[in-house]
């Protein structure tokens, strides 16, 4: 019973993230994510009370899915030998493809949200997204000096900042990657960087 509980648990959450992804927050409802999942809508209150447990869940494990694939790709280990740039690289490319597999439809769910709520009255989503960007720029910075003790980096770069751009430009490269429908907003952000890293191992 444990094992099923958790197992319809996740579910909810995985529709919940995919539906508030391509909808919004606004128009998400506990009823929409219950049909998205395929589960009856009172079973969905019985593991999350209101929409902001379900949302907030959702934004959870979206972070740490990130979270745990940038320390795969930037993070582990000395990244098979791979360059800083090169690791850069292929993690920021590899999230541009991604975007491509949805036709550009799909932007950042903490860039989106952020963006929809505003300070509109919502502090536990919010919140929330607040924690998720703090997570991203966390891991950029950890990546970054690592990159540095390696030597990879330009002298004289001051890395808390620059993590903080890099977040920054990547959320605005998403945006204006919806607006266009276009991955060259995404490139050009890839590009921008290369003056950044230099050296070998």
């Amino acid at each position: 019973m444990e094992k099923r509980g958790a197992a319809i648990r996740a579910r909810l959450v995985d529709a919940a993230l995919d539906h508030v992804w391509d909808h919004g927050y606004g128009t998400s409802t506990i009823a929409a994510i219950a049909e998205h999942a395929g589960i009856p809508r009172g079973s969905v209150f019985y593991h999350f009370p209101t929409k902001d447990d379900i949302v907030v869940a959702a934004i959870e494990a979206y972070v740490a899915q990130a979270h745990q694939r940038r320390l795969e790709k930037l993070m582990s280990g000395d990244g098979g030998g791979q360059k800083a740039l090169d690791r850069f690289r292929s993690y920021f490319r590899g999230r541009l493809e991604a975007r491509r597999a949805s036709s550009f439809r799909r932007g950042c769910l903490l860039g989106n949200l952020a963006g929809e709520i505003g300070g509109q009255g919502f502090p536990r989503i919010a919140q929330a997204v607040r924690r998720g960007l703090q997570v991203f720029e966390k891991d950029m910075l950890a990546f970054l000096e690592a990159s540095s003790k390696r030597g990879q980096l330009a002298k004289g770069t001051n890395l808390k900042p620059l993590a903080a751009t890099i977040v920054n430009g990547w959320e605005g490269a998403l945006l204006q990657m919806k607006l266009q429908q276009s991955p060259a907003p995404l490139s050009n952000f890839v590009a921008s960087f290369d003056g950044v890293f230099t050296g070998a191992r």
